[in-house]
């Protein structure tokens, strides 16, 4: 790389910092350039950018002098410049050609420019900033004590553009992670015996697939754990964290397809792990071959006529490929009050138990369907939802439906209104919090207490699903 030199003196204003340097002998012809210009505060984790600058450059006699404007005064400390000279074409300037390029050190003590730069402190500054990447984190469990794990998560569909570096973990882009080729290994296990043909190698396919299915790894380079098992529940949850942010920013989700854990200093004691693309779905099949047949050729020309049925049913498949559960109440929740508002239409309908009796708020006063559990409980009610039972610790536990329950002596009953109150109060956490977590000191007979008892083991979202299902039925059968 050719030399930068920085001229002298240099501008140091108040909010604006102004950096005059020459590029001499450019092996370049004379003529109109672009120029690309970076300065870089080295020694954090990442570099903070002070100027990133596309413009035109004039080299004359194999020398480009220049003045540059950064963004902002440079802040006290050691900073890198970076001067990239493209042609000027029609390209986008990202993609012209580097003809030339020239890396500088300079640093800046009280907004003044001073230098010369050593090389050790150079060295002193990429210490610190690969000190700071390589933190230390400790998982909720370790309590800051057991092993050392690197910890390596790796997803796919979302596209990343160069390293990310942050406190603890790197994101690295991965070149050519995913091919087609098992998916072609499938289809000629199907081909080869169906129809007596061979799918062969496409390259341009093949680049495609490649340019469609980006992946990137997660790096958890120093993970304080008591076991491969606690590591990899910290750094999968920590990075289903990071991909929510990046599938807001990027405009899609990634998802986890394999992990990796290392205990550092044992290279042999390694766990490995693949999650991808992680069925959750209904493994019975179907009672009759022609269920599914059935299903679709009744179900899809609705869909295909009508916009309600489409939302429906989107936002119910989404629902049932969220992998977070807290999440996955509040969108089964919201899907019901959908439906459920467009019928409970009145706020002031008195409800009932399914014997009669009125149901009373906490003041003793009837509740009427003007919130969303009274008009989700009205609309079940009137769908003539169903009665369960389960067993637990305590016996078996009876759920009521739109019929009274008519259980043995000393079971134990729990009220539609009740387990919908269960249900709506993990909605309200979630809702309010982002997040849902059981309350162990909540009175049992009370709408957090059965939240925390019957959250951990599905049965609570199982049953609401199923009558959120029952509904869309519903949904379903009135349009023609």
């Amino acid at each position: 790389m050719t030399r930068i030199i920085l001229a002298t003196p240099v501008v140091l204003l108040t909010a604006l910092t102004v950096v005059e340097f020459r590029i001499e002998q450019l092996p370049v012809p004379d003529g109109q350039y672009q120029l690309e210009v970076q300065v870089e505060r080295m020694g954090l984790i990442r570099n903070t950018l002070a100027a990133a600058r596309w413009g035109a450059a004039q080299v004359e006699a194999g020398v480009l002098q220049h003045v540059q404007e950064l963004m902002g005064s440079a802040e006290t400390g050691i900073h890198f410049l970076r001067v990239r000279l493209r042609a000027i074409s029609g390209e986008e300037e990202e993609e012209a050609p580097v003809l030339a390029g020239a890396e500088a050190v300079f640093r800046v003590s009280s907004h003044l420019l001073i230098g010369p730069v050593t090389q050790a402190e150079v060295v002193r500054a990429e210490r610190a900033r690969n000190n700071a990447i390589q933190a230390e984190l400790a998982t909720p469990v370790s309590g800051g004590r057991g092993n050392l794990f690197s910890v390596y998560v790796f997803c796919a569909a979302t596209l990343i553009h160069g390293e990310h570096h942050f406190a603890g973990f790197t994101i690295y882009p991965l070149q050519n992670a995913l091919t087609e080729e098992a998916l072609r290994n499938a289809m000629n296990a199907f081909t080869m015996q169906q129809i007596g043909i061979e799918v062969m190698p496409d390259a341009g396919l093949s680049a495609n697939f490649k340019q469609s299915s980006p992946a990137y790894v997660i790096a958890y380079h120093r993970v304080r754990a008591t076991s491969h098992d606690d590591a990899l529940i910290f750094a999968q949850q920590h990075a289903d964290h990071v991909n929510d942010v990046l599938g807001v920013e990027r405009g899609q989700k990634a998802s986890v397809f394999g992990v990796l854990s290392m205990r550092l200093g044992r290279d042999d004691d390694i766990r490995v792990g693949y999650y991808y693309p992680g069925y959750r779905g209904n493994k019975i099949p179907p009672m009759f071959s022609g269920d599914i047949e059935n299903y679709i050729e009744r179900t899809l020309p609705r869909l295909q006529n009508s916009a309600w049925a489409r939302l429906l049913f989107s936002n119910f498949a989404d629902a049932t490929s969220e992998f977070d559960p807290g999440i996955q109440h509040l969108r089964y929740w919201s899907l019901m009050e959908l439906i459920a508002k467009k019928h409970i239409i009145s706020e002031t309908t008195q409800i009932f138990y399914p014997d009669g009796s009125p149901i009373l708020s906490a003041k003793g006063k009837p509740v009427l369907t003007r919130g969303a559990q009274a008009k989700v409980y009205a609309h079940l009610i009137s769908l003539g939802t169903f009665q369960s039972s389960e067993g637990d610790q305590n016996g078996t536990v009876h759920f009521e439906g739109a019929q009274p329950v008519n259980a043995p002596p000393g079971e134990e009953v729990i009220r539609l209104w009740e387990d919908l109150g269960a249900m709506y109060a993990i909605r309200n956490s979630v809702a309010h919090t982002g997040e849902y977590t059981p309350d162990a000191t909540a009175a049992p007979n009370s709408d957090s207490g059965r939240a925390a008892r019957f959250y951990q083991s599905g049965s609570l979202m199982q049953r609401f699903r199923d009558r959120v299902r029952i509904a869309l039925s519903h949904e379903l059968a009135a349009i023609t």
